[in-house]
């Protein structure tokens, strides 16, 4: 079972953002690029980074040298907005069971779903995407050490 509330767009979102940061250029990264080394559907990555556009998060660029880059100050965004961008704000469902007679104002896990979902905005918040590629990196050294 999922808790998270997380969409899968919204996880395709936070990648993507780090796949452009590790790149480490400031030139337009092509989304068939991120889509094949990603293993994700190009058009799919395409409508989710234009939906970061708008909010500030990535810039879109057309044509034979397009592609998509990070806004300035990339750095301390944090993972919550771009979560956000792609799924709106993160709120207790009411109900972990998802019982139609379940009332969320009524549930007895109202107040757990509340208090995770408070504490998910809080952590992700504070996590900001720079702390994400540096975490991912490492992560992908240490695998390529293992092998």
């Amino acid at each position: 079972m999922i808790v998270t509330g997380i969409s899968e767009a919204a996880s395709l979102a936070v990648h993507a953002c780090a796949y452009i940061a590790s790149q480490g250029k400031s030139e337009p990264v092509s989304a068939i690029r991120m889509a094949e080394d990603m293993r994700v559907s190009p058009s799919h990555l395409a409508k989710v980074l234009q939906r970061l556009v708008p909010h500030g998060i990535v810039i879109s660029k057309r044509g034979a040298n397009g592609g998509f880059t990070l806004t300035s100050g990339w750095q301390n965004i944090p993972l919550y907005e771009i979560i956000k961008a792609v799924d709106g704000r993160i709120e207790g469902s009411g109900c972990l069971l998802g019982s139609p007679f379940c009332g969320k104002d009524t549930c007895i896990f109202r107040e757990l779903s509340n208090m995770m979902a408070e504490e998910m905005v809080k952590e992700l918040t504070a996590a900001t995407l720079k702390k994400f590629v540096k975490t991912q990196m490492e992560s992908i050294m240490k695998k390529r050490e293992d092998v």
